[in-house]
């Protein structure tokens, strides 16, 4: 069921943490809080995030323990499985409870894991797992500042639910999150995450790699399926020199706050200079609205 209180969407980037929190309004989305936190020091250091946490929800001015945070599609495991048959969901659980360490590769003491099911002439189940020692540094990070995270989620998932909110898509469509260090892509259609895939990219080379990763990631994603267009953001979207792409795909800035409503004490034009960079933080509050949690 959907959240009835604050729901705090945390996206921890190599460089800033960038939070927003959502309520509805008329029908429409309202930003109660956003704010961005550099961190003085960009990598996974756990310290320089907390401190960079306390500063984002001082910021914010929000009373709420609860967040979504997200981790990288690069650090889950994510399988699908089709079975022939249409299972109930107590065979199911049977079926990940005896198979889970030969889908996995892993003991399932090591990890944890959520699964959706979705049925037709038979059962697919797409799991999702990831170690218990990255969900564990999470509750670790959150504790530190009085956070508890009601959901863990995956940025490309993120990425995916922020642009379907504003986009609606009925084809396939490519999106892609250039931020500082990473090149996030992903093709979705208005039921499925079609094609994802996230690169690192050396601080150094930054900038010389942007267009070279860039065009490597879309024509795996359009070998993937055919998308019609390409939503950008990120905060480096900039840096990437789209001219050199020759895709012939048409590629537009996301257009993320253009319908969105703004509570009294948040800074409208704060969020329109950062839109791009809080894209992830955007798709993680929608959580708040999911009718399956």
């Amino acid at each position: 069921m959907p959240f009835n209180q604050p729901l705090l969407g945390i996206d921890v980037s190599q460089n800033a943490v960038r939070l927003i929190a959502l309520s509805k309004k008329f029908n429409k989305y309202q930003i109660d809080a956003a704010a961005i936190a550099p961190l003085k020091k960009p990598g996974d250091d756990s310290e320089t995030i907390i401190a960079a946490l306390r500063q984002g929800l001082r910021s914010t001015g929000l009373k709420t323990s609860a967040v979504v945070l997200d981790l990288a599609y690069s650090a889950v495991i994510h399988k699908t499985i089709v079975i022939p048959k249409v299972l109930s969901a107590a065979a199911i659980t049977e079926f990940l409870n005896l198979n889970l360490e030969k889908q996995l590769g892993l003991a399932p003491a090591q990890v944890s894991f959520d699964y959706s099911i979705e049925y037709h002439d038979n059962t697919t189940i797409n799991l999702i797992a990831v170690r218990k020692e990255r969900i564990e540094k999470c509750r670790t990070i959150l504790a530190a500042v009085n956070l508890k995270p009601k959901i863990i989620d995956i940025d490309a998932f993120a990425l995916a639910r922020a642009v379907k909110a504003i986009y609606r898509p009925t084809q396939p469509i490519a999106a892609m999150h250039i931020d500082y260090g990473s090149v996030l892509t992903c093709a979705l259609d208005a039921d499925n995450i079609l094609y994802a895939h996230k690169n690192f990219i050396a601080d150094e080379t930054l900038k010389e790699q942007l267009t070279l990763q860039t065009a490597h990631n879309l024509q795996l994603c359009t070998t993937s399926c055919q998308p019609t267009q390409l939503i950008l953001s990120g905060e480096h979207l900039l840096n990437c020199n789209l001219s050199a792409l020759s895709l012939n795909l048409p590629a537009t800035p996301i257009a993320l706050f253009a319908d969105v409503l703004f509570a009294p004490s948040v800074d409208p034009q704060f969020i329109n200079d950062n839109a791009a960079a809080l894209t992830l933080a955007f798709g993680l509050a929608l959580r708040r609205f999911d009718a399956k949690h």
